[in-house]
């Protein structure tokens, strides 16, 4: 039998009893998640009475004042989190679990019961009072319960009998009216016994019927936990994952759901997202406000092909974004994912350059250890010796790279000024010798390399190679693909500088997570290069999905959250609890642990050089280590970074610090 979310479209409906009728007819356990008031007096003291020897669960938070939850919680100082809950309990089996008031009812100001209930995962049975006015309440709890995906196996009624209010109900949402209770006016354990008896239980509803329809709630678990079964088998037959040597590698755990900083598995197991998914997360998972973005839009507009025609959400973004870069850029190309972003800017640029008559214009300067994506002209401005070796000979041959001088807490200023100096002059030497009047333009990751190993380097090197630029007039492009929307500690890494790029590549950040999208930002003037009466002049590029509105309004609900003090005071309390934990492991660890710092939400630290074998067995070894801990990590070699999602509960993060310690002393590092 399934476990059972109980919830209800208002407080006070017959919940308690629901739970009670269930757990003495079928054998359910029972938990009551939070008891807002009356604890002398609480549901489950109400279900022990109801249904002797029923096994209780205690409450997760008790609340002294009969407030709603929130209110409740504010008078004892306390603001309720996901991270209060736990799913131990759900390796039970039968449990209902009750809720508290209506799917609506606030536990905090960032937390509904309805986010609880998508947190639970677990199939939802929704009480409804029968009344005037429920076929009202009714379809607008189970229409919200079906757009946040929850799986409602039906709703049961209870008070005055409305059978076409129950049809209407149940024909227009689609969902099944499994039973109704009459009016009682004494509940006890006898009378819920009684209920058994099909004339009083359901009138006119036949008993067989009334079994079926229970047989259905107590099966439906069961079917859909059979389309989770061998998930790891089926997905080894017909996928091919990206990043990943099958040969090592040949079970992926499966994720069902998401909250906030967690993940939930096939098997019911929490997981704490560190990496943002891949540095794309920036809230947290299923957050509501983009959840309730999206589905608005899919109802209005869906997609329009972008050449030669717009759309609200498109010119919206478009006007956030310029703003939020203080009118530095001019012009928004939209594309969908990072590595377009860059394409986008390197053919613009040669393109430019050839609309101006400068043909000459072919090489293209990049810093080593740079990172900008897979296609070929991404991969052609970045420089890694292992990811893309098989294409070298296809690449484009006119790429200049500049040594990076990387910096970390613990880099002598010795060390970082002969370095950045080496860096200086080799740009120097590379424009001297190629003449900037052959330079198309320059490719850079500011302040930190993503995926080469988050390799930091000063502003100081970043603000003397972009004046070496700007006075040679070469056009400088910022991937900050990686680096936008906060994870540097200000919105874009580039205000972290006195100079600002000509061009600027955003993504992953950019819809919160929940749909790709990518931008490039042009200044005025390399726009103006295209326009003309020629189509050969025009900038022919795009992608089918560009500018799709869906992405768009998931993009605007996202950053208008993003760009306020209580998101940068979020990021800083990240920061003061990273930075805590890498004194702590300087403490424990002493001279094993190297080029550690911190910057914003993000955390970076090395392990010693017996460890240093990048994309061999150390990754994927800490990997499964931290994978039992239920962390989401994933190292790059024997470099360990965390970037948690914004709103993660600092107390949690704390927690899996320590897990982190525990894992590196039991790989004896």
């Amino acid at each position: 039998m399934p476990n059972i979310f109980i919830t209800a479209t208002d407080t006070d409906v017959g919940k308690t009893t629901i739970s009670a009728l269930l757990c003495l007819h079928y054998g359910y356990s029972y938990h009551k998640v939070i008891q807002s008031g009356d604890l002398e007096n609480s549901d489950s003291m109400t279900i022990s009475q109801l249904v002797p020897n029923v096994k209780i669960y205690p409450e997760q938070i008790k609340l002294r004042k009969s407030l709603s939850p929130n209110l409740s919680a504010e008078f004892e100082n306390k603001e309720i989190s996901l991270s209060d809950f736990n799913f131990d309990l759900l390796s039970q089996d039968n449990v209902i679990i009750e809720g508290v008031g209506g799917i609506l009812v606030p536990l905090s100001d960032k937390l509904d019961v309805i986010d609880l209930m998508e947190y639970f995962g677990m199939i939802t049975l929704l009480v409804v009072p029968s009344r005037l006015g429920i076929i009202n309440q009714a379809r607008m709890a189970l229409n919200l319960l079906k757009n946040r995906n929850i799986n409602t196996i039906g709703f049961v009624t209870n008070g005055e009998y409305r059978p076409d209010d129950f049809n209407v109900i149940s024909r227009l949402t689609n969902t099944n009216h499994l039973f109704h209770i009459p009016t009682m006016e004494i509940i006890n354990h006898e009378s819920l016994k009684s209920l058994k008896i099909p004339t009083d239980l359901f009138c006119s509803i036949e008993k067989d019927k009334y079994l079926g329809i229970c047989k259905k709630i107590f099966e439906y678990n069961t079917n859909n936990q059979l389309s989770y079964l061998n998930l790891c088998e089926r997905d080894s037959k017909i996928i091919w994952h990206p990043y990943t040597q099958h040969g090592i590698e040949s079970e992926f755990k499966c994720f069902i759901s998401g909250s906030g900083s967690f993940l939930i598995d096939d098997e019911g197991n929490k997981w704490l997202d560190l990496i943002s998914s891949w540095w794309v997360i920036t809230f947290g998972h299923c957050d509501k406000k983009l959840s309730e973005a999206i589905t608005k839009q899919v109802k209005t507009l869906d997609h329009i092909v972008f050449a030669g025609y717009t759309h609200e959400p498109a010119i919206k973004l478009a006007e956030i974004l310029l703003d939020l870069n203080s009118q530095y850029f001019h012009k928004v190309f939209y594309s969908d994912n990072g590595s377009t972003a860059i394409e986008v800017a390197l053919k613009a640029v040669i393109h430019y350059h050839q609309n101006r008559g400068q043909r000459n214009r072919i090489n293209w300067l990049a810093l080593e250890g740079g990172y900008h994506g897979d296609t070929f002209g991404a991969m052609s401005v970045g420089y890694s010796s292992n990811y893309f070796k098989p294409y070298y000979e296809f690449l484009f041959q006119k790429i200049h790279f500049i040594p990076y001088p990387e910096s970390y807490d613990d880099t002598t200023e010795e060390q970082w000024q002969i370095d950045c100096e080496l860096s200086l002059n080799k740009a120097k030497y590379i424009i001297s010798s190629i003449g900037k009047e052959n330079i198309a333009g320059i490719m850079i990751e500011p302040l930190i390399q993503g995926a080469s190993g988050m390799r930091q380097t000063r502003p100081e090197f970043l603000n003397k190679l972009l004046s070496i630029c700007k006075d040679n007039e070469i056009i400088v492009i910022f991937d900050e693909v990686f680096t936008g929307f906060g994870r540097t500690g200000t919105l874009f890494a580039y205000q972290q500088l006195k100079y600002i790029p000509d061009i600027l590549c955003l993504s992953k950040g950019i819809t919160g997570g929940v749909l790709p999208l990518s931008v490039t930002l042009f200044p005025q003037y390399i726009y103006d290069a295209f326009v003309s009466d020629n189509i050969s002049t025009a900038f022919i590029h795009g992608h089918s999905f560009t500018a799709n509105p869906i992405s768009c309004s998931a993009a605007i609900a996202n950053l208008s959250r993003i760009n306020n003090e209580n998101t940068f005071a979020l990021i800083q309390k990240i920061n003061n609890a990273n930075s805590a934990f890498i004194l702590e492991l300087k403490k424990k660890f002493e001279d094993r642990i190297y080029n550690y710092f911190t910057k914003g939400p993000l955390c970076v630290f090395s392990l010693k050089d017996k460890y240093k074998n990048y994309g061999l067995n150390f990754n994927i070894i800490i990997k499964r280590c931290l994978e039992r801990k239920y962390l989401i990590i994933r190292p790059l070699g024997n470099r360990i970074y965390l970037l948690p999602p914004y709103e993660i509960d600092i107390e949690t993060l704390q927690q899996a610090h320590k897990l982190i310690i525990e894992a590196l002393f039991e790989l004896n590092i």
